[in-house]
């Protein structure tokens, strides 16, 4: 019999332990999944020269982040496929999608989510700070 274990984490998430051997024992692996979608904000903010953008899934989704300026222009797109379920981190270095280092100002960050086995669906948007 093979044996794999969830358990409800302190923090609402989902610890995994995955049964990797045939004679029952299971492994110490885990895998926190998040309760829910999440776009945390950006760090640092505001930043010079680049700044990490942490996000959570709670099932395997299509996500799109990308980068709009304060005209609505998309300047970048970080992500854009399907992620496994858990938890992330986008990296942006301040420059558009045509490698052009872009000015300093406010940015808009937006991440879309969609679960691909439950139709789950998930927008939301941050502010970001480039200083140079």
């Amino acid at each position: 019999m093979d044996v794999d274990i969830f358990i409800g984490s302190a923090d609402g998430g989902v610890l995994f332990y995955r049964n990797l051997l045939y004679n029952n024992s299971v492994s110490n692996h885990s895998i926190d999944i998040p309760a829910c979608f999440s776009l945390y904000q950006n760090y640092p903010n505001p930043f010079n020269p680049t700044t990490t953008i942490p996000f959570a899934l709670p099932t395997e989704s299509r996500v799109k982040i990308a980068i709009y300026n304060i005209l609505g222009q998309r300047i970048a797109v970080l992500e854009d496929g399907i992620l496994q379920a858990g938890n992330h981190k986008a990296l942006w270095d301040g420059r558009s999608s045509s490698g052009v280092p872009v000015a300093s100002g406010i940015y808009i960050l937006t991440m879309e989510a969609k679960g691909t086995v439950k139709n789950s669906k998930f927008n939301d948007t941050n502010k970001m700070l480039l200083l140079k």
